[in-house]
């Protein structure tokens, strides 16, 4: 395994790549966006309790993705620029997703929190039973 290239463009550049970028971008990015955000709220004199995550991570999609094709050489005019927009924006839901659905299945507690119930057996599978 060589560890001198820890992704390449092509890797980015795929669903799962670019997905596994933007959740890195946004957990490494995220509390400097909502210092940011929280200073410039507090200036303005209105409460704050951060920068949005959903919003940050759509910032991040666009910007990165945006970034990416436009170095590759493939946003060649508008249509295709609108294009990878749009495809920022789906690499930022499908992020969000994996993110949350990785969150909920971290925290899920591992053992049932409500214990198993034995129902109790019908009596007339008793009374056959001592019949036979």
């Amino acid at each position: 395994m060589e560890f001198s290239n820890f992704f390449s463009w092509a890797d980015i550049v795929s669903i799962g790549g670019m997905t596994a970028i933007i959740i890195l971008f946004t957990q490494f990015t995220k509390g400097a966006a909502d210092f940011i955000y929280d200073k410039i709220c507090a200036q303005i004199g209105t409460p704050s309790c951060g920068f949005p995550t959903r919003a940050w991570t759509a910032l991040l999609a666009e910007i990165i993705i945006i970034t990416t094709y436009g170095l590759n050489g493939d946003i060649v005019d508008g249509k295709s620029l609108w294009l990878t927009i749009i495809n920022g924006l789906v690499l930022a839901t499908v992020a969000m997703l994996a993110y949350d659905g990785t969150k909920a299945a971290l925290t899920k507690p591992s053992v049932p929190e409500e214990p198993i119930v034995e129902y109790p057996t019908p009596t007339f599978a008793l009374q056959e039973a001592e019949e036979k």
